[in-house]
């Protein structure tokens, strides 16, 4: 989770002087148990209920096994073809071939 849209940071390649051969989406929606609780397990958690309610849920998934297998098994569903129907400022990570002009 950056401070620029995604669309920005292809900008600002461009505006350094770099050819965008390609933008992928690699992920948007839902994010991983893991990433919430590295992003948000902190003084964000503070700041809203509702995230800390969501960063208790994801501790909650990952100490139990099958419960994290189940979570990571509805989140590979979910992401099959989604990323070809994903816009890309709505991504959680993306990928980027580039060329130096």
């Amino acid at each position: 989770m950056g401070l620029e849209l995604p669309s920005e940071v292809v900008k600002r390649f461009e505006r350094a002087g770099f050819e965008v051969e390609s933008v992928g989406v690699l992920a948007d929606g839902d994010v991983h148990p893991r990433l919430a609780v590295k992003w948000f397990a902190n003084e964000y958690c503070e700041a809203s209920d509702e995230l800390a309610a969501f960063v208790d849920k994801s501790e909650t998934i990952l100490a139990n096994p099958i419960r994290l297998a189940w979570h990571e098994v509805r989140l590979g569903m979910r992401g099959v073809g989604e990323a070809e129907r994903s816009r890309l400022d709505d991504a959680l990570f993306v990928t980027m071939v580039l060329r130096k002009r």
